[in-house]
């Protein structure tokens, strides 16, 4: 599967699993989300127990495994608790269980600003928590915030709460920093940045 991978220090950890067989070939599987955990190194843990993890293909026997509100965030000094993503699933049919991959935690890097514009030609309709981008790439925006610079929600702040594919293009799902969603949903052309 895999070996130790970084996660930055915050509420949001990803993991990306590869499952191969016996010749090395790539193979499907199915990754259990009801006993896939973040855990601390004690088998008895359940710091994170209750934050269940959204399995992304990315492709055949590949997936990123997302862990996202963590609470506490993960922090520098839990390298010290030997943290890891403990996997289960199967494989056509044969489950595994206690597959676990080593998580290092690194500071979180300065972010620079990302501007961007509302797309709705060949895409979902824009709504007050949801619009789809011009961005093809899903990552790095879960967890930060997008201020819109022109249109109906210019000055507007918003955090990035998840994101998805409309077609080939980035999705965001937001809200409001007090969790409400937007008061008016964004048109074709409008102007953000991601901060």
């Amino acid at each position: 599967m895999a070996q130790e991978q970084t996660v930055e220090t915050g509420n949001l950890a990803t993991v990306i699993v590869s499952v191969i067989d016996s010749k090395g070939d790539h193979v499907s599987a199915s990754i259990d989300t009801s006993t896939t955990r973040l855990q601390k190194g004690n088998s008895s843990d359940t710091t994170w127990n209750s934050v269940v993890p959204v399995v992304d293909t990315i492709n055949t026997g590949v997936y990123r495994i997302k862990f996202s509100g963590l609470n506490p965030e993960l922090q520098l000094n839990h390298n010290d608790d030997h943290v890891r993503c403990k996997i289960n699933g199967s494989v056509l049919g044969t489950a595994w269980s206690e597959y676990h991959i080593p998580i290092r935690i690194i500071p979180s890097t300065p972010r620079a600003i990302v501007k961007g514009v509302v797309k709705t030609t060949g895409v979902t309709s824009p709504s007050t928590t949801e619009f789809t981008t011009e961005f093809t790439n899903v990552e790095p925006y879960v967890g930060r915030t997008l201020i819109f610079t022109s249109g109906v929600n210019q000055h507007l702040a918003v955090k990035i709460i998840d994101t998805t594919l409309d077609s080939s293009n980035a999705r965001f799902t937001v809200e409001l920093h007090n969790e409400d969603p937007m008061p008016l949903a964004p048109s074709a052309g409008d102007s953000f940045e991601v901060v």
